[in-house]
């Protein structure tokens, strides 16, 4: 587990006793303070009881939904793993023989950032000639969380401005540029600006795409 993010939560797992009293009997350790929709999320957890935990005792459903599948959990030696495969929640169930404990947990989206190669949106990045015609595409990189990834460039509008006021448009889909788009990239010259709008990207657990910042470069 990551340790620069372990946020050590005491989640209310409880079950109620004679006269009103309830007695947790787990404690629960989670990276964030939320799961992460489309990804592995590591939890540990500790319970009263004399042999650790296994993956039997505990089942995952997703509120609102029908299929199984769309969340699992599953162990990797003393700790498990939650995946839930997008954003609601999640109903973790532990079975500890004498009593059931339930715990609810939010599940959120990851929200990336667009990259020009190196440079993301409000870098005030100045690129040299050479280095604009040098790009492959536009990346939604994930850098929250403990881990590295990336989601999905759906497409987005390439705009060039070039210094004498010249203006060349295109629409590329996918995130690597097409054949049609390197022909406006390899025109790059000193006192151009490229514009990159209408970003379009789906990271895992999403249903539909979201939208990203607009990203403006300047060529020196």
């Amino acid at each position: 587990m990551n340790q620069r993010i372990l946020l050590l939560i005491l989640l209310t797992i409880t079950i109620h006793v004679a006269y009103g009293q309830t007695i947790s009997k787990t404690v629960v350790a989670i990276d964030n303070r939320y799961l992460l929709a489309g990804v592995d999320n590591p939890i540990e957890v500790i319970a009263r009881q004399e042999t650790p935990l296994c993956v039997e005792q505990f089942s995952v459903v997703m509120h609102g939904s029908v299929d199984k599948k769309d969340v699992e959990i599953r162990q990797v030696g003393n700790s498990f793993i939650i995946r839930p495969k997008r954003a609601g929640i999640v109903k973790l169930t532990i079975d500890l023989g004498d009593t059931i404990e339930i715990q609810e947990l939010r599940v959120k989206t990851i929200t990336p950032v667009g990259r020009l190669g190196k440079y993301k949106a409000n870098s005030n990045a100045t690129l040299g000639v050479g280095e604009m015609k040098a790009q492959r595409g536009v990346l939604a990189i994930i850098e929250c969380c403990g881990f590295d990834a990336k989601c999905t460039t759906v497409s987005y509008e390439v705009v060039r401005v070039s210094k004498q006021g010249e203006i060349n448009k295109i629409v590329n889909t996918g995130g690597r540029f097409k054949e049609s788009t390197q022909k406006i990239i390899q025109k790059a010259s000193s006192g151009d600006m490229y514009i990159f709008r209408k970003i379009k990207y789906r990271c895992p657990g999403m249903v539909a795409s979201q939208d990203l910042e607009n990203m403006i470069f300047d060529v020196k």
